[in-house]
């Protein structure tokens, strides 16, 4: 499992069922990142127009790339936030054949992300990478990164994915809160899973998953993750997860499961070091599951739900099946 700043490998296999997300808003994180670092580099920030350049991309092949700097956008929608933002800048990549972008990039700095309307960014998994998301072509994640009252926000958002006998979920949202103050980062998620694609994965346990259908009432299920992980060396983590029919936050059992509750993992820079750790188990400099205003139980009961009026952290079943259906306009490429 990938938390936060460095590479987790949890020793169980029952911390897997949100590797995919876990892995996913480093790999976001990280390519918007790159993106922003390659537009800077090529000395284009302080002149103004539109630009464009035929490349070659590996896995992609022949593409144009087009840069707008200081060319105001449209006004932009997102899922991370209502109504809409104009932003500056727009960095697109277009495959040579198709008038529609595979990854598009809203920014009003190259610098910071402080006093400005932050950087949205929109691609398709299947064009990005194909050879890895290539059953996926139809998903589509919003990534989208922003300052508020000085802690660093970020919020990655997907939906279309198959669920099929390669990838088991659809829809998601992972969000991240960088507390400076605190040098922690705090993480949550709700993935939302087809426990029929499950059995096709993996046949062999087809008699323990639709144990676990009826144990939840619904093939479709939510997995919550909520962490919260040091950013210095060891990177000391503590998480807390469950799986419901609703996102039920608050929840960290397996549908209500008598013994399945795994509360409190810890992780470090090795890996996974335990679960089922009480609260008074958790050592001295791991962050706190309970004291404090961020801490594990605290993040936790905010996933699941829509705890506040912010359009980014609204991580509710409802919210989340509405990335298919109401929300989905907003999670397209501009």
């Amino acid at each position: 499992m990938e938390l936060g700043n460095t590479p987790l490998y949890a020793a169980s296999d029952s911390w897997g069922f949100v590797r995919g997300s876990a892995t996913w808003a480093r790999g976001n994180s990280n390519l918007l990142d790159q993106v922003v670092a390659g537009i800077k580099n090529q000395g284009l920030l302080n002149t103004t127009g539109t630009f464009t350049s035929p490349v070659t991309i590996s896995g992609m092949g022949a593409a144009t790339l087009r840069l707008k700097l200081k060319v105001d956008s449209a006004a932009i929608t997102s899922t991370a936030y209502t109504g809409t933002k104009i932003f500056s800048n727009t960095f697109e990549i277009i495959k040579s054949g198709s008038s529609v972008p595979s990854l598009q990039l809203f920014f009003d700095s190259a610098e910071t992300l402080e006093g400005n309307d932050g950087a949205l960014m929109y691609y398709k998994l299947s064009e990005i990478d194909p050879v890895k998301f290539g059953s996926a072509p139809n998903a589509m994640v919003e990534s989208y990164s922003f300052v508020k009252s000085g802690v660093k926000k970020q919020t990655y958002t997907w939906a279309g994915g198959p669920k099929n006998n390669s990838w088991p979920s659809d829809n998601g949202r992972v969000t991240l809160d960088e507390i400076t103050s605190l040098g922690q980062l705090c993480f949550r998620s709700v993935v939302r899973m087809d426990l029929d694609a499950l059995i096709a994965i993996n046949p062999s346990s087809a008699t323990t998953i639709n144990f676990l259908k009826t144990q939840c009432g619904s093939s479709i299920v939510y997995y919550n993750l909520a962490y919260m992980q040091n950013f210095a060396a060891p990177f000391y983590t503590t998480a807390k997860m469950g799986v419901t029919s609703n996102a039920q936050a608050g929840n960290d059992t397996v549908c209500n499961l008598a013994g399945s509750s795994l509360t409190y993992g810890l992780f470090d820079e090795n890996g996974f070091v335990s679960d089922k750790t009480s609260v008074n188990q958790v050592p001295s400099g791991y962050p706190s599951p309970n004291l404090g205003t961020w801490n594990v139980d605290s993040a936790f009961l905010r996933t699941g739900t829509g705890y506040t009026s912010e359009a980014h952290d609204n991580t509710s079943s409802s919210y989340i099946d509405s990335l298919s259906t109401t929300e989905a306009a907003k999670l397209s490429f501009k």
